[in-house]
């Protein structure tokens, strides 16, 4: 949050959690897959859309309106049958109902390599304010006309405000800009070669 208020170089700002989660599949059988938390934002932002459904809506990060969930192609035809009739009906995730909104393109599995399932980060308002509760990790994309290495030293001034601001809590943080190649490898880092990284809570952090 506070990258989104001080920021002025990135055009957009995504932020996630990676989690795990137990899923019920077709034939009632429970899994444990690989899962992230999203901001509603989190798709446009990686510039890759759902082959089948739609994305997560605006209000889908606050409590009680998050379940909703989108699989990956591979969980959903390996343990779902690839029935396209899956989106607009309901799972089980860690014991709650989800609607299922969308099923991602073959292939996408940001930010996690073996990624299964995206679910809504929806923070509660302790968890909005708290400086270090949570670990989060922070994605954007640049405004035109602006370099990478602007948008880094656009986030050391911010961290060394938060720094005198907050000493309790930030006095050994620093927000650094990487550059997707750099943060992701093999595979990966062509995929999302057009994505630009912002450390943010922790995961990221370089201290």
């Amino acid at each position: 949050e506070s990258i989104r208020r001080q920021d002025s170089l990135l055009a957009d700002l995504a932020t996630w959690q990676t989690t795990a989660v137990n899923v019920v599949d077709a034939g009632g059988e429970g899994l444990r897959v690989d899962a992230t938390r999203v901001s509603p934002n989190f798709l446009s932002v990686a510039g890759v859309w759902p082959a089948i459904g739609r994305g997560f809506l605006a209000y889908s990060d606050q409590p009680g309106l998050d379940r909703e969930a989108i699989l990956s192609d591979t969980l959903w035809r390996t343990h779902f049958g690839g029935d396209p009739n899956l989106v607009g009906n309901t799972i089980r995730i860690d014991g709650h109902t989800y609607s299922v909104v969308g099923i991602m393109p073959a292939g996408f599995y940001f930010p996690r390599p073996q990624g299964q399932l995206w679910i809504p980060l929806a923070l509660t308002t302790e968890e909005r304010n708290s400086r270090g509760l949570l670990m989060l990790e922070s994605g954007g994309r640049l405004s035109a006309g602006h370099t990478l290495a602007q948008l880094d030293a656009e986030l050391g001034g911010i961290s060394a405000r938060l720094r005198r601001e907050y000493p309790d809590t930030d006095s050994h943080r620093v927000f650094r800009a990487w550059s997707a190649p750099r943060f992701f490898t093999g595979a990966l880092a062509d995929v999302y070669a057009s994505l630009v990284l912002g450390a943010a809570l922790f995961v990221l952090l370089i201290a």
